[in-house]
């Protein structure tokens, strides 16, 4: 199939779903849209959970949202992406949605890129085969291959944080202890329809009472309005008090605050790969999704991850729920692997002191 002149493109429409990880794994293929098509009006698709990602990038002209309620809302969602009459639809990695498929070619669009949802190209003009070993990030940038060549080793995600929130969370963290060797940031929670993904509550507050006082470590919390149950229970797990900033501020000055942090640990999700974008150090904590897919993006040499040691670790398909009992396989990591993984990190800060 012949592929469009990008400089003939008038109209382009990009459907990313799902959270905020995904849509950070999604900045670089954005970017490159952007610079592809330069007369082309760009309007993404997204859903609202994600919509403070999308709020710090200049690579759209336009916001559509996902409909919530389906029965009503595919209809609303035919109208939006006739309404946008696109040239070529890009539906970014991972489609499973089927609702969004049927309109692709109701829509009007002439080529349409994606990878299939079951691998049914009916929808698609131009479809891609998912490699389940390969990164979001890289599965993104597939999308592009009809238009340009690109080095993975040069890929890189970078989230703006304007310098008036940078300014705020200096002011921020200038209100924490001055006492403390080191400031590390933990994100205990993940999206809220897999909990799969979490490390447990009482680990995590063992963990967190031990770096504080083996390393004399600030622990400060992070995490959105659907976690401040979670942070409380982990903070009255605790002997020690931690810092809690979960739904305190939006993600930006978040962004900033963890760029502030000595170390990061977290799940696998979205403030994950916030801490992986704007380059501080990070453990990463893996049980039932896949580190090849998943895996931060950034600096391997301040990025480490700690996987489960289940047999059947990872188990999760893309694209659908975790079939299993609530943190079965993360019970399996030891609070002192990460511990000392933390301590290996930290070592040149701590050993100033």
């Amino acid at each position: 199939m012949k592929h469009p002149d990008p400089s003939n493109v008038k109209r382009i429409l990009i459907v990313k779903l799902y959270g905020i990880g995904n849509a950070l794994l999604s900045i670089p293929f954005l970017k490159e849209v952007r610079t592809l098509f330069p007369n082309a009006k760009i309007t993404i698709l997204i859903e609202r959970r994600s919509l403070a990602v999308f709020n710090g990038l200049d690579v759209w002209d336009e916001l559509l949202f996902l409909p919530e309620k389906f029965i009503l809302g595919k209809f609303k969602l035919l109208f939006k992406m006739i309404k946008s009459r696109p040239d070529i639809i890009f539906s970014s990695f991972l489609m499973n949605n089927k609702t969004c498929e049927k309109c692709f070619r109701l829509s009007g669009a002439k080529y349409i890129y994606g990878h299939p949802t079951d691998g049914n190209s009916t929808y698609y003009t131009t479809s891609l085969c998912y490699d389940r070993n390969k990164h979001e990030v890289l599965l993104n940038m597939d999308l592009l291959k009809p238009f340009m060549n690109f080095d993975k080793n040069k890929i890189k995600i970078d989230f703006p944080i304007p310098q008036e929130q940078k300014k705020l969370a200096n002011k921020i963290i200038k209100t924490l202890s001055e006492q403390k060797t080191v400031k590390i940031g933990m994100h205990i929670g993940c999206n809220w329809d897999m909990p799969q993904k979490r490390y447990p509550e009482k680990k995590f507050a063992i963990l967190a009472d031990k770096l504080i006082q083996k390393l004399n470590a600030e622990i400060i919390l992070f995490g959105g309005s659907d976690e401040k149950a979670l942070g409380e229970a982990v903070s009255l797990l605790m002997e020690e008090k931690p810092v809690n900033f979960i739904d305190k501020y939006n993600l930006t000055i978040v962004a900033a605050l963890i760029q502030k942090c000595d170390l990061f640990i977290s799940n696998d999700s979205g403030l994950m790969h916030l801490a992986a974008s704007v380059g501080c150090p990070l453990i990463s904590l893996f049980g039932p999704t896949s580190t090849k897919k998943n895996a931060p993006w950034g600096d391997p040499a301040i990025i480490k991850i700690i996987k489960s040691k289940k047999s059947c670790s990872p188990c999760h398909i893309p694209g659908n729920m975790i079939d299993c009992s609530a943190g079965e396989c993360m019970e399996l990591i030891q609070v002192n692997d990460i511990f000392h993984m933390a301590k290996k990190m930290l070592n040149s800060k701590i050993n100033q002191f």
